[in-house]
């Protein structure tokens, strides 16, 4: 059985992503998951409670190249879009350069729950949150795995 989810996600009949505000029929929300604020462990933020975002123009700003998701909440919430000093598609990388004290990222909490060498994570003011969650062609004609996968989806993530 597992084969056939394999097959099914490589030939993209079954997606586990973010839903946006477009998303399509079918999709099912898993969980809504908080961004957090990352900065070194030195830095002057790391004894705050939370990041302001309204400090994002006052710190070196390192974004994820590609990310659409933040610069909409930004716009709803009424928030400048910060200017980068740096973008990366590594993860990996912004966490680096943050550690390092080159600047802040915002990064969800499933990417940086298990980190903490050097920095530290912050709630954000005011909040800002993904949903994660899972698309089918059709939930009402899910088989029977299919309804067990997104069951245990739901209880992992």
């Amino acid at each position: 059985m597992a084969g056939k989810w394999l097959h099914r996600f490589r030939h993209r009949r079954c997606k586990l992503r973010r839903i946006g505000e477009s998303a399509n029929t079918g999709a099912s929300a898993l969980k809504k998951e908080p961004y957090l604020a990352v900065c070194a462990n030195d830095s002057p933020y790391a004894e705050y409670e939370r990041f302001d975002l309204k400090d994002l123009p006052k710190v070196s700003y390192i974004e994820e190249k590609g990310e659409t998701d933040l610069l909409r909440q930004f716009q709803q919430l009424g928030i400048a879009p910060p200017k980068p000093v740096f973008t990366s598609q590594n993860t990996y990388s912004m966490l680096a350069m943050v550690s390092h004290n080159l600047g802040v990222c915002i990064l969800p909490e499933l990417v940086v729950r298990d980190i903490s060498k050097n920095v530290v994570r912050l709630p954000l003011n005011p909040p800002m949150e993904r949903v994660l969650g899972v698309r089918i062609p059709s939930a009402k004609k899910a088989s029977p795995a299919a309804s067990l996968l997104i069951a245990q989806l739901q209880r992992t993530v």
